[in-house]
């Protein structure tokens, strides 16, 4: 994954090739980024182990905005807002895991 490197999202965008998540291994490949929709997705907290998979048709971006404005108005609707309500230090950066067939 890339960053498209023009929209605010992009700065919760971890680029990276590979991540580990509760014991499974994924490598990323290919060219996409913030820009590209029906993917799933990664958001991993950088201070704890929790995590949480989430799949769009939407743009990806469009999607990270969405769970950055529930964080930010302490939705407990949102699985990741709760976690930062819990825990305020945490944050959480966003990666592609595949495209999803459509």
């Amino acid at each position: 994954m890339r960053k498209c490197g023009h929209c605010t999202q992009c700065k919760h965008i971890q680029v990276t090739t590979d991540i580990n998540i509760n014991n499974k291994h994924y490598t990323i490949n290919g060219s996409l980024n913030c820009e590209s929709n029906a993917v799933v997705y990664a958001a991993c907290c950088q201070v704890c182990p929790s995590f949480y998979i989430g799949k769009t048709e939407r743009k990806l971006k469009q999607r990270i905005y969405e769970h950055c404005y529930a964080v930010s108005k302490g939705d407990v609707n949102n699985a990741l807002a709760r976690h930062v309500l819990q825990f305020p230090t945490h944050e959480f950066f966003y990666f592609w895991l595949y495209t999803k067939p459509i």
